[in-house]
């Protein structure tokens, strides 16, 4: 799919991506193509299917395919598989956040918890997208920052926001106290802000974070009743 590149500024704490929208006529080919790769000949396995709900709509998908690892949406056998393998990284079952302690670094995890805090102070949403215009031409906006994910057992979990995606069209926004699913590859990275962090031998704070890979993005999706639009509401941070 010969989607121009969009514009990236990597910021102290997350990204800035501005791109253009999605070709309208690109929808239906869109479709016929996850359809085909949750199909197949043998059927659609359960990880596939939850991949696919996690797209949940021609404005999802669209919006992730720029992040897809190159091939991902041509018509041969090998692209196909590149997109199987993209829905089942997608359909990564819940893990508890106790078990990321114990996993390799890289390995992926889908977490659930509220955003608790971001990493640093912010004035304005979390996480959004918006759209703006150049030129009589309509872009999708996107912005992210780091923040810190409080699960059900009280533990926290760094969310590292570049290379990330957040599901959902302009107007999407990300405040303290929503509750997400955060799906990605789990790391160990230095951060003084973590609390009650396992220290290592100099006294340094290890956080547990969550991050996209080198070929895949970090998906984060909102669920329950509180999504917040961007606008709607803005919470200071401390």
């Amino acid at each position: 799919m010969p989607d121009p590149v969009p514009a990236l500024s990597l910021l102290a704490d997350g990204f800035r991506r501005v791109g253009p929208q999605p070709a309208p006529g690109d929808a239906g080919r869109l479709r016929a193509l996850l359809a085909a790769a949750a199909s197949g000949r043998a059927g659609a396995s359960g990880t596939l299917q939850v991949g696919l709900a996690t797209l949940s709509s021609w404005e999802n998908a669209s919006g992730i395919a720029p992040l897809l690892p190159a091939g991902a949406f041509g018509r041969s056998a090998g692209a196909r598989r590149i997109l199987r393998a993209t829905l089942r990284f997608l359909g990564t079952r819940p893990t508890p956040v106790e078990a990321l302690a114990t996993v390799a670094r890289g390995t992926p995890a889908r977490v659930v918890g509220t955003v608790q805090r971001a990493r640093w102070k912010l004035t304005s949403h979390i996480w959004f997208k918006g759209e703006s215009s150049d030129h009589n031409v309509r872009l999708l906006v996107e912005e992210g920052h780091d923040f810190f994910l409080l699960s059900a057992s009280g533990q926290e979990v760094l969310v590292l926001a570049s290379g990330g995606w957040l599901t959902g069209g302009s107007g999407t926004a990300l405040d303290v106290g929503d509750r997400v699913e955060v799906l990605g590859f789990v790391d160990r990275v230095i951060d003084h802000g973590s609390r009650s962090s396992p220290r290592n031998p100099r006294g340094e704070p290890i956080a547990l974070a969550l991050r996209a890979g080198d070929e895949l993005p970090l998906v984060v999706r909102k669920t329950g009743a509180d999504a917040t639009t961007a606008g709607t509401r803005s919470r200071p941070r401390s």
